[in-house]
């Protein structure tokens, strides 16, 4: 049983940590993308800057989803006005607005985060 995360890093200049659970999983290059699998479940997902000399902030919020098996997380990473920003393909905006963000982000992933 397993599930799978896409990640895009839409960014022409940033390298970023990907952060599952509180462990590191992978980098993501600048306009490539990392894809890997996960157990079923709930799980966190965050992301911070792989250089932390640059201009960026060095991580960002947590979203916590619920994946179902054989579901895949298709999510967008990008920074901007110097803020990481974790999007779905459709470009809500998964952490960063004031407020709760609750419910469906793809078939079979949920998302139920407070954003700030």
């Amino acid at each position: 049983m397993a599930a799978q995360i896409i990640i895009d890093n839409i960014s022409r200049t940033y390298e970023y940590v990907v952060i599952i659970n509180g462990n590191e999983i992978s980098r993501v290059f600048p306009l490539k993308t990392v894809d890997f699998t996960v157990s079923p479940g709930h799980h966190e997902i965050t992301f911070r800057d792989s250089d932390s000399e640059a201009d960026l902030p060095s991580s960002c919020k947590p979203i916590c989803f619920e994946i179902a098996d054989n579901k895949i997380l298709h999510l967008q990473i990008d920074t901007k006005n110097l803020v990481i920003w974790i999007t779905d393909t459709v470009g809500t905006h998964l952490n960063g607005q004031h407020g709760f963000l609750c419910g469906k982000v793809s078939g079979g992933v949920y998302v139920e985060n407070p954003i700030t």
